[in-house]
């Protein structure tokens, strides 16, 4: 039998076909700096990408004392001081918060994020003239944020100065929806409770009939009152500038934890998904097949929960925003949609604590005319036209030998899908392997890149629903035979880079940022030849901006640490065996799943 590592890092989670057990790659031990000139800015950088990345895996404590080495720096700035109050404030440390968001005001007086954090803290603490005042001078440095005015009108209302507040709520809900986010809905809640309680009924009942319907457009997440905190001026932000890439030797500092296993995985063939589906902050592991299974994490570990669907590829999404992801199976006999229902057992607190005494984690969803048939190799949820609904794109193989087209399924809100496929100029037949999206010509919209078969194709984003396939043109369109693919920006140069795997090898497309792509000789790279395991996936295993590979080759894994301007060196990062495997029995074994970020 054999289960699936999981290696986390500071990015997110990749899970490889492997025995026995799940490891989790946790961080870097021994951050030593690259070249010594520049030690101590690399050492430092390096620090400040392992505390936000604990910070958003809302590890608040590990963030805090992250950040609190950085602030020791003489090179500190006013960032990094707000950095460590943000870590401390979501700790629940507001003391400490407060502490260092003095020494960032000290620093940079002219920072909306010092004033509405610290204006927060007093709203928590029921100080609402202190609020005021802070979230005023916040207002005045900015007075477009949506989060700001909204606390402000928030605060003005414990005030009793509901003139004041209703002016906040306006500014709020002129940006709209699609800009204001959870501050709109909430402004057109409190605005109209205002209007209620003056007795103004009928100009209220417009504002009522609005949050009815956009209340439904967030997500779960989106309602919580800690969404309402949430600005762009209280993030952690890292600097922008990439340091010189660190030594291979860094990367190869990786210390390993072991991971519950998973006692037996179903007769071939499955399919594996990994996505946090009980929020509980740790990977869960579904298994497509005839006798499928649901794995939750527990306080005892991974427990099994069967589950009643078809064999084939399968993907994680929150298709209705709710918070909860839900999975997405497609399958020759028919697609299927299945709905997380966690959300519906109410409360953390009313939950179960053992999943095994759960009811059916999933049910099935009446989508509509949903594809069937096909060769499915893949599935990809992406909001494809900008709506707020997640899409899916179903790849496909050849059926019998003969290519078919992929599908493009609309998600049309109210657990209803739509094919798509030919409005999209998506419906040319192809061999496909997969997909993923990225806006690889900065229009700010999403472009999808395929692969698989004799040519990979590149589809740009026209709008208005529809693509065209520009990959020949672009020079995207590679040397045939991809078995994967990654989208990443290798040299940090703001453009997505392109990496494809095959038996023959691995080959690097660099975006020229000018709508095309040139071949690159990647040292370290082009000389591996991928076998019948070719697979990539990436990761900064040594935080220093610069995105490392692993890759599954017909040598086994390699490591390959990046130096920058396209050239890599292996590295070691310890012992432990991946065998290859072949779940799904399509004779194409497989050692790295495709991205799973938790």
């Amino acid at each position: 039998m054999t289960a699936r590592m999981i290696l986390r890092s500071g990015r997110g989670t990749l899970a490889f076909a492997a025995s026995v057990t799940l490891v989790a790659i946790w961080g870097l031990t021994g951050l030593a700096g690259s070249q010594e000139a520049d030690s101590g800015q690399v050492a430092l950088q390096q620090l400040r990408n392992r505390g936000q990345a604990q910070f958003e895996e809302k590890l608040y404590a590990q963030a805090t004392q992250i950040f609190s080495e950085v602030v020791e720096s003489p090179d500190a700035t006013a960032q990094d001081y707000l950095n460590l109050a943000l870590a401390r404030f979501r700790d629940r440390n507001h003391e400490g918060a407060m502490e260092a968001l003095r020494e960032a005001g000290a620093r940079d007086d002219s920072h909306p994020g010092v004033p509405f954090l610290t204006g927060l803290i007093a709203k928590r603490a029921g100080q609402f003239e202190v609020a005021r005042e802070e979230l005023e001078r916040a207002q005045q440095l900015d007075p477009s944020d949506p989060a700001i005015n909204y606390n402000l009108g928030a605060v003005y209302t414990q005030l009793g100065d509901t003139d004041a507040a209703l002016a906040e709520f306006d500014q709020v809900t002129a940006l709209g929806f699609d800009i204001a986010l959870q501050h709109y809905v909430s402004s057109l809640y409190q605005h109209f409770q205002i209007l209620l309680r003056r007795g103004e009924r009928e100009a209220a009942e417009p504002e009522i009939e609005d949050y009815r319907i956009s209340i439904r457009r967030l997500s779960q997440a989106a309602r919580a009152p800690v969404a309402l905190e949430q600005s762009i001026h209280a993030q952690i932000r890292v600097p922008s500038s990439s340091l010189l890439p660190s030594m291979a030797a860094n990367a190869g500092s990786l210390s390993m934890q072991e991971r519950p296993a998973i006692d037996a995985l179903p007769g071939r063939p499955y399919h594996l998904v990994v996505s946090d589906f009980n929020a509980d902050e740790h990977p869960d592991v579904v298994a497509t097949a005839s006798e499928g299974t649901v794995w939750l994490s527990s306080p005892s570990g991974l427990e099994p929960q069967p589950l009643a669907a078809p064999t084939g590829p399968a993907g994680a999404g929150d298709f209705d925003r709710d918070g909860w992801p839900d999975l997405y199976i497609a399958s020759p006999q028919g697609d299927i949609l299945l709905r997380n229902s966690m959300g519906d057992l109410g409360t953390e607190e009313a939950r179960p604590v053992s999943p095994a005494t759960m009811t059916p984690l999933f049910e099935e969803v009446d989508a509509g005319a949903l594809p069937a048939g096909g060769s499915p190799t893949s599935v990809l949820w992406v909001d494809y036209d900008h709506d707020g609904d997640l899409d899916v794109l179903i790849t496909h193989d050849a059926l019998d030998g003969v290519p078919v087209s992929d599908r493009l399924i609309r998600n049309q809100g109210g657990g209803v899908f739509l094919d798509v496929t030919e409005a999209a100029g998506m419906g040319s037949a192809r061999r496909s392997l997969g997909a993923l999206w990225g806006d690889f010509d900065v229009d700010h919209d999403v472009d999808l890149y395929v692969w698989g078969g004799e040519s990979n194709a590149l589809y740009t984003n026209l709008r208005a629903g529809r693509f065209r396939d520009i990959a020949t043109a672009a020079g995207a369109a590679g040397p045939g035979g991809t078995r994967a693919a990654i989208v990443e920006d290798l040299d940090n140069d703001g453009y997505l880079d392109i990496v494809l795997a095959a038996s023959a090898g691995f080959t690097v497309l660099r975006n020229t940022g000018q709508g095309t792509f040139l071949p690159v000789e990647a040292a370290g790279l082009s000389s591996l030849t991928g076998g019948a395991n070719a697979d990539i996936e990436v990761a900064d295993w040594n935080n220093d901006s610069y995105l490392d590979l692993v890759l599954s080759t017909e040598g086994g894994l390699r490591f390959l640490a990046n130096e920058g301007g396209f050239r890599f060196i292996p590295f070691e990062p310890g012992s432990f065996e991946v065998p290859s495997a072949d779940p799904d029995a399509d004779n194409r074994p497989e050692v790295v799943q495709r991205p799973l970020m938790l």
